[in-house]
C-alpha cells in the first residue's frame, strides 16, 4: 500500500510539474512575447529609422525654441557646473593643486572598481543575470557612470578642506548661450552617430526581415564589394556633423546669425517645450527598445558570419584597441625584472591589485557604440527637461511682454552684472528685471538705451503648472524602461528553462504529452513569418536564446 501511495503522490507530482511547465510557456507566449520578438510593428525596419530621425528633429526644434539658449547671464549650474570646475578649472597654489590632483585620482581608481566589480560584476551580471552585461560586456559604461558620481565625492571632499575663497563652484565662467551651443554640438553627434548605426544596420539585415527591400539592401551592401556602404557612411557622418556644428554655432540673435522666428509651428509655450523635451527622452529610450537582440544586443548564433551586421563604415562587426593591454603587459614585465628595488612580496601584491591585462583590450561592438553615446546624452536630456520644469525668465535674464506672453532677453552687460551675481539673481533687485522697468506698458517703446538693445524671442510663457503634466511621457518611459529590460531578461530565463523542462519531461513521459514552447516569431530568422515554418508548427530550431537544450547564446568579448 505505502508503494502504491508513493507512485501516486509521484504520479501527481509528476502531472503537476507538466501542466505548470504548459501554463508557464502559454503565459510567456501570451504577454511578454512582444518585449523580444524582432517582429513587432514598431521594430519594423522603417519604424527604427523613423525614430532615430524623430529625435534629430525634435532635438533642433527644441534648440530653437529654448528662451535658455538666448540667455546671456552666466551659466551656474549646480552639480553638472561643479564637476565641469573641478574637472576643467585648476587651482595655482601648489598645495591645491596637489590636493586635486590626488582626489581625482582616488575618485577615478574608486569609480572603476566600484563599477566594475560591484555595480557590474555582483550586481548587474551575477545578481540580475542581464544577458546584455554578460561576461564583460558594458564594463567601461558602468565605469564611466560610477567614476561621475565618485567625481562628485570628490568634489565634496575638496570643499570642506579648502578655504572659502577655493571652494570650487557651479558657476561656468560662460554665457548659457555658449553653454547650450556646447551640449547641442554633443546632441547632434549622437544623434547623428544614432541615425547612421540604425540605418546602416537595417540596411545590412538579412536576418529579422529578410523580405523587407531586399533588392536595396542587396545593393547598399554588396556593391562594389561593401565599399558603396562604407564610403556612403564616412561622407555622411563627415559632412553631417560639420553642417550640424556649423549650423548650431552659427545660430542666435546677433546680426548674421541664423535666427528662428518661425511662429506657424514655432512660438511654443513652456508646456510645449516641456513636452517637446519629454518626448525626446522617450525616443532615446525608446531606440534602445525597438533593438533586435533587446535586451541583450547580441549577434544570433545561427546566423552565418557572411550575414552578420558590420559596424557602419567598416568591415568588421567589432572594433578593437589593445594598447591598454600592451602597456599593463609591460608594466608587469618591469615588476618582474626589478624584485631587489621592491620590498619583499610588493611585487605580487600590486600585481594582485591590478586587474589581468586581458581587461584592458577594448572591444565595441554595434550596439555599444550606437546606444552608448545616446545614453550618455540622455543625461543631458533629462538635465534639459529639469531647465524647462523649473523654468523662469527671472532666473536668466529675461521678462514676459504681459499682452502676447512674448519672452524678452536682456544683452546689455552692465545690467545683467548689476542684477546677477554669476548667474544668481541678487535679492531685491527682481523690479529690475520686468517688463515695467524696460518698456512702456502702453506703447512698448524702451524707457532707456539699455532697454532697447533687448530682444524679443519666439517662445511664449504663461507661468501656469500644465509644464509638469507634460513631462508624463518622459517620465513614464524613463521609470519603465528598467522594468521593461528586466522583464525582457526574465523571459528569455523562463525560456531556458522551459526548454530544459521540456527536454526533462518528454524523456520521462514522452513528447506527445509536452507541448514545446511556441516562440517561432523570437525567431532571429523569422520562422513563422518570413520563414518556411508555420507557427502552428511543433518544429523547434533554434529560439532567441541560443540551442533548444537551453544553452545561452555566446556573447562577444568585453565592449566599453
Amino acid at each position: 500500500s505505502s508503494s502504491n501511495s508513493s507512485r501516486s503522490n509521484s504520479s501527481k507530482r509528476r502531472g503537476f510539474f507538466l501542466k505548470r511547465s504548459n501554463a508557464q510557456a502559454n503565459l510567456i507566449k501570451s504577454r511578454w512575447r512582444w518585449l523580444t520578438s524582432p517582429h513587432v510593428c514598431w521594430r519594423h525596419p522603417l519604424a527604427r529609422i523613423f525614430v532615430v530621425w524623430l529625435i534629430f528633429v525634435l532635438d533642433m526644434l527644441l534648440y530653437g525654441e529654448d528662451p535658455v539658449n538666448d540667455s546671456h547671464i552666466e551659466a551656474n549650474l549646480p552639480g553638472l557646473g561643479h564637476i565641469w570646475n573641478f574637472g576643467l578649472i585648476w587651482p595655482s597654489q601648489a598645495g591645491l593643486l596637489l590636493l586635486r590632483l590626488f582626489l581625482v585620482s582616488v575618485a577615478l581608481l574608486l569609480g572603476s572598481y566600484v563599477g566594475y566589480q560591484w555595480v557590474h560584476h555582483r550586481l548587474l551580471r551575477d545578481f540580475i543575470h542581464m544577458e546584455m552585461f554578460n561576461k564583460s560586456n558594458g564594463t567601461w559604461l558602468i565605469m564611466a557612470l560610477c567614476c561621475a558620481l565618485t567625481f562628485f565625492l570628490g568634489l565634496l571632499l575638496y570643499n570642506l578642506f579648502v578655504d572659502k575663497d577655493e571652494v570650487v563652484s557651479s558657476a561656468m565662467g560662460m554665457e548659457m548661450r555658449e553653454f547650450a551651443k556646447l551640449t547641442q554640438c554633443c546632441s547632434v553627434i549622437a544623434d547623428l552617430i544614432a541615425i547612421i548605426m540604425v540605418t546602416d544596420a537595417v540596411m545590412q539585415d538579412r536576418t529579422f526581415w529578410p523580405n523587407w527591400a531586399p533588392r536595396l539592401k542587396n545593393v547598399w551592401s554588396q556593391a562594389a564589394g561593401g565599399w558603396v556602404r562604407v564610403i556612403v557612411v564616412w561622407v555622411v557622418f563627415v559632412g553631417g556633423i560639420a553642417l550640424a556644428i556649423w549650423g548650431v554655432l552659427q545660430s542666435g540673435r546677433d546680426p548674421g546669425e541664423f535666427e528662428w522666428d518661425d511662429r506657424r509651428i514655432g512660438g511654443l509655450t513652456e508646456g510645449a517645450r516641456t513636452f517637446l523635451m519629454s518626448g525626446i527622452v522617450f525616443c532615446d529610450l525608446f531606440t534602445v527598445v525597438q533593438d533586435w537582440g533587446f535586451p541583450s544586443f547580441q549577434q544570433p548564433t545561427d546566423v552565418p558570419l557572411d550575414q552578420h551586421v558590420l559596424i557602419a563604415g567598416t568591415f568588421v562587426s567589432q572594433l578593437q584597441c589593445d594598447l591598454l593591454q600592451r602597456l599593463v603587459q609591460r608594466c608587469g614585465a618591469l615588476l618582474q625584472r626589478c624584485p631587489r628595488c621592491l620590498p619583499n612580496g610588493c611585487s605580487q601584491r600590486c600585481k594582485d591589485l591590478v586587474p589581468d591585462p586581458s581587461f584592458f583590450h577594448i572591444t565595441i561592438d554595434g550596439a555599444w557604440l550606437t546606444y552608448g553615446p545616446l545614453l550618455f546624452v540622455l543625461c543631458i536630456d533629462l538635465f534639459c527637461t529639469r531647465t524647462q520644469l523649473m523654468y523662469d525668465p527671472l532666473n536668466y535674464g529675461q521678462y514676459v511682454e504681459p499682452v502676447a506672453e512674448r519672452i524678452w532677453t536682456i544683452v546689455d552687460g552692465e545690467t545683467l552684472l548689476r542684477a546677477y551675481d554669476h548667474g544668481t539673481l541678487r535679492k531685491g533687485l527682481e523690479s529690475l528685471i520686468s517688463y515695467q522697468a524696460r518698456r512702456n506698458r502702453t506703447t512698448g517703446a524702451p524707457l532707456s538705451a539699455a532697454a532697447a538693445s533687448d530682444v524679443q524671442l519666439n517662445s511664449r510663457y504663461f507661468g501656469n503648472s500644465i509644464k509638469w503634466l507634460a513631462a508624463t511621457p518622459g517620465l513614464i518611459m524613463l521609470f519603465g524602461f528598467f522594468p521593461l529590460v528586466w522583464a525582457a531578461n526574465k523571459r528569455r530565463v523562463l525560456l531556458q528553462v522551459m526548454d530544459k523542462v521540456g527536454n526533462l519531461s518528454r524523456s520521462i513521459v514522452g513528447s506527445s504529452k509536452v507541448h514545446p514552447v511556441d516562440n517561432a516569431d523570437d525567431e532571429p530568422s523569422g520562422k513563422g513569418t518570413d520563414g518556411t515554418f508555420p507557427k502552428d508548427s511543433n518544429h523547434i530550431e533554434h529560439n532567441d536564446l541560443g540551442n533548444t537544450n537551453g544553452s545561452p547564446a555566446p556573447s562577444p568579448p568585453g565592449d566599453c
